[in-house]
């Protein structure tokens, strides 16, 4: 179920930062348990570092406190961000729930950087450069779930 509250910069950036940190941590879950994959599954945990750092970086050379407090984001959808791995999962499994969170964190990021438009240019260009990046992912997986 989505959530239809508004939302500040700062409290969207916290969501961005864990919603990195924790797909970070899913794909070096992953790279530790498959072989086939491990050096995608590598690379994305470590551009999920920097996708958080990159954004992190841009919200605080961007938003004053003037703006942080004028401006929200409205209807974004969190649902769907939360990833976790069962333990016993098939590697078939593993990457229809990688695509599952790269669907959404991309969709995230480009909602986000829709509503951003009225902002420094920054802001939105930072976003969308992350959900191209979260998008070709998703070519990754499922050319890997083609395979499995």
């Amino acid at each position: 179920m989505g959530e239809d509250l508004a939302l500040t910069t700062s409290a969207i950036m916290s969501r961005v930062e864990r919603l990195e940190d924790d797909s970070a941590a899913f794909y070096e879950k992953l790279a530790s348990r498959f072989e086939e994959g491990r050096q995608a599954f590598q690379e994305f945990a470590e551009e999920s570092g920097k996708n958080k750092t990159h954004l992190l970086r841009t919200y605080q050379e961007t938003i004053s406190d003037a703006l942080e407090a004028t401006f929200s984001f409205q209807g974004l959808d969190l649902s769907g961000l939360e990833v976790a791995l069962p333990e016993e999962v098939s590697l078939k499994e593993a990457l229809k729930i990688a695509l599952r969170l790269e669907k959404r964190a991309s969709s995230f990021y480009t909602q986000i950087a829709e509503q951003s438009q009225s902002l420094l240019a920054t802001i939105p260009r930072a976003f969308s450069r992350v959900a191209r990046k979260r998008e070709a992912r998703i070519e990754v997986l499922q050319e890997m779930l083609e395979r499995a």
